[in-house]
């Protein structure tokens, strides 16, 4: 386990570390660093855990499950090819930052995600439509972007394990998709300071609240 907790004002990530082809664990938040990522990072086959500030981890390898971002100053979009170079991630947590631009559709190529939290950013534009292969994702968190759109049709009949989904203060303005009362494992929604336009669907009144007992609009 490698943890750089100094202030390193601003100097570059130094390309040893590429060397280190044993590490594990690598923990360069709060660290000052700033640039570009090295690309030696990509040698990096062993990493399980990385969690890193200002930069985005472009050159990680495929042997990374879960990754912690939140609460740095990342900016600048989500990589288009996050899903194809980490599609062993099983958590992926970058919430808190300046990030804006879309959704990057290759997400979903991240099969054995559960834990998706993209929340406060800058993010817009439609949500994914395609969910098929996020067969085991249970927890989705993207409060406080400026998503529009619709909530897609295939998010409840392509996810079958989500029980969390928080999309709220966002920009989504048309009716709330009756697809959603097909989600029988989901524990909590959020839907709170959006633009929905139509009436309330009557299924939110007959929910269970022992199937569904944390439901805001």
């Amino acid at each position: 386990m490698l943890k750089c907790a100094s202030d390193f004002k601003g100097t570059p990530i130094p390309s040893f570390l590429g060397s280190l082809k044993k590490l594990r664990y690598l923990d360069l938040s709060a660290s000052g660093f700033e640039g570009m990522v090295p690309p030696h990072l990509g040698n990096l086959s062993n990493l399980l855990v990385s969690q890193h500030t200002q930069i985005f981890p472009f050159h990680f390898g495929q042997n990374v499950t879960q990754l912690g971002l939140a609460s740095n100053r990342f900016s600048g979009p989500i990589p288009l090819n996050i899903g194809q170079e980490m599609s062993n991630m099983e958590t992926l947590d970058v919430s808190k930052n300046n990030l804006n631009g879309s959704i990057p559709t290759s997400i979903s190529k991240m099969k054995i995600l559960t834990s998706l939290d993209l929340s406060r950013n800058y993010l817009s534009r439609n949500i994914l439509r395609d969910w098929k292969g996020l067969q085991k994702l249970n927890t989705i968190d993207f409060f406080d972007n400026n998503l529009s759109g619709k909530i897609p049709n295939s998010m409840c009949s392509e996810i079958p394990s989500l029980h969390w989904l928080r999309i709220s203060n966002n920009n989504f303005s048309e009716e709330i998709e009756l697809s959603l009362r097909n989600c029988t494992k989901l524990f909590t929604l959020d839907l709170r300071g959006n633009k929905f336009s139509g009436t309330l669907p009557k299924w939110i009144g007959e929910t269970d609240p022992c199937m569904h007992p944390h439901i805001y609009f």
